[in-house]
């Protein structure tokens, strides 16, 4: 069985990427191979799994609007 890795963030979890000239594609988010998680994932192995649930934006300074 696998362990599992969830990984909450925000745009440094979800691969946001500022300048589209940064990423390997020219997207706006980095690609598999230079998200920390993916290399995290890579790192360890077949025997986890890491999932990545990054938003951009997210941020704990301001107070929630909804909340």
């Amino acid at each position: 069985m696998k362990k599992h890795i969830l990984c909450l963030g925000d745009s440094n979890t979800h691969g946001y990427c500022a300048d589209p000239r940064d990423c390997a594609d020219g997207g706006n988010r980095f690609n598999e191979d230079e998200r920390w998680t993916c290399r995290l994932q890579a790192a360890l192995g077949a025997g986890y799994l890491v999932t990545e649930e990054g938003l951009s934006g997210r941020t704990t300074v301001f107070p929630d609007p909804l909340h």
